[in-house]
């Protein structure tokens, strides 16, 4: 989908080359991705999370194939998502929480530690085949959450 614009406000840091107007939350190669760009492709992407897409499927000359992970934030070039880069994302909670890990009502939600293999969590052994199942409901995410804090 292309519309107006979504340009993130850049705290740090070098903010996207390209307008970010294109969103995209589908299957590929087996697995529901996200992608936040400006033309629903590798290139230039504010968020790119599951596996490499371009337009209704995937072009290698952008990001190889079967790879599963994170791009970097704002990548100023042509690359799909690995396992290597990790991230966390966050939402403000309007009030206290006991959730709150990080101080000032910061909330974790999804996160994806560098280095995880993909698609099977290890703890379970359970497929994970939406991006979006990676939360902090999911057996899987409570697992990476715990060896982030480092918790047992």
């Amino acid at each position: 989908m292309q519309s107006t614009p979504w340009n993130p406000i850049v705290l740090s840091g070098k903010k996207p080359k390209a307008v970010q107007d294109s969103f995209m939350y589908r299957e590929q190669n087996g697995v529901r991705s996200l992608l936040l760009d400006d033309d629903n492709c590798d290139c230039l992407s504010t968020l790119n999370l599951g596996h490499g897409m371009c337009l209704s499927s995937h072009k290698t000359k952008y990001s190889k194939a079967n790879i599963f992970g994170v791009d970097a934030l704002y990548d100023p070039s042509c690359h799909g998502p690995v396992p290597g880069i990790g991230l966390t994302l966050y939402y403000r909670a309007g009030r206290p929480s006991t959730l709150d890990l990080y101080g000032g009502n910061w909330i974790p939600f999804w996160w994806w530690t560098a280095g995880t293999p993909w698609p099977k969590c290890n703890e379970t052994g359970s497929t994970i085949v939406d991006v979006l199942q990676v939360t902090e409901m999911h057996p899987c995410a409570t697992t990476m959450l715990n060896s982030t804090l480092g918790n047992q």
